[in-house]
């Protein structure tokens, strides 16, 4: 396998499954860096909706990431604005 062939296989998905794990695990178990968890999820749902738009073409899933994420953008600025 060459260099080439495992660049060619990186997946932008798994960063942003990496940032919900992060998120939703400091959300459940209510670590001191809580605030941290809602420009995570932001990231990640970034991602997702490049993502769903750019190779899967699903209106369901895009409307979904965008929901959740004006829901995340609204919890940054409640968490930061304290």
């Amino acid at each position: 396998m060459t260099a080439s062939h495992v660049k060619d296989k990186f997946d932008i998905k798994w960063c942003a499954t990496a940032l919900f794990v992060f998120g939703g695990t400091t959300v459940a178990t209510k670590m001191p860096w809580i605030e941290w968890a809602f420009p995570c999820f932001v990231i990640a749902h970034c991602i997702l909706l490049y993502d769903f738009y750019r190779t899967h073409k699903n209106k369901a899933l895009m409307f979904q990431n965008l929901y959740f994420l004006v829901v995340n953008i609204v919890a940054t600025i409640l968490w930061f604005g304290k």
